[in-house]
């Protein structure tokens, strides 16, 4: 988890810059991360469906 935690906080130092990468979130292990080229929302909605395909309990 400490792993994907800096990693998320490296790709932080981007945000608002010419290299954001769009949204990161740690879950767990996991960093998810979504691509500037979609709009805010379409990275939202992607990311949000990345985390409840990872979180689903079957």
């Amino acid at each position: 988890m400490e792993d994907a935690e800096k990693r998320r906080d490296y790709l932080a130092t981007y945000d608002g810059t010419i290299y954001a990468n769009g949204t990161h979130t740690v879950i767990g292990t996991v960093l998810v991360r979504t691509s500037n080229k979609l709009t805010a929302t379409q990275q939202k909605e992607l990311e949000q469906k990345v985390i409840d395909a990872l979180t689903r309990l079957e």
